[in-house]
């Protein structure tokens, strides 16, 4: 069973980083961050169905996701777009992979576009998913 945020008040904050006894470096939450007010988030659905696909989320992924997803009260998406400032070959991926998931299997979207500097990133992507 997936948990949901939709209703439970305000989004989580992220937890503390935790691995597999190896060590977290870097911020794993931005030291700037611009969020709109939300009520509920749907970022813990995402983490979730993600894990249970076997894509497992750092803390800064999961962060992402809980404050990218978050609701309005009339169950609108409080940020229009979400931009995220991550160097080359960090894992900016797997947020998107988690967030598509989510779009397919919960959030009943319709259409979900992928874009990519190059073709075969985008391939690669959906392979994944």
């Amino acid at each position: 069973m997936l948990s949901s945020e939709r209703s439970a008040g305000p989004p989580l904050v992220s937890p503390p980083p935790v691995s597999d006894g190896g060590i977290v470096y870097g911020w794993q939450q931005p030291p700037i961050e611009v969020v709109p007010p939300s009520v509920s988030s749907a970022g813990q659905e995402a983490i979730d169905l993600a894990a249970k696909a076997g894509l497992r989320l750092d803390p800064w992924q999961q962060h992402i996701l809980r404050v990218g997803m978050g609701e309005k009260p009339d169950g609108s998406w409080a940020s229009f777009e979400v931009a995220v400032n991550v160097p080359r070959q960090n894992g900016k991926g797997g947020v998107i992979e988690a967030r598509v998931l989510w779009g397919l299997f919960i959030g009943g979207e319709k259409q979900i576009l992928l874009s990519a500097h190059e073709f075969k990133t985008t391939m690669n992507t959906m392979k994944r998913i």
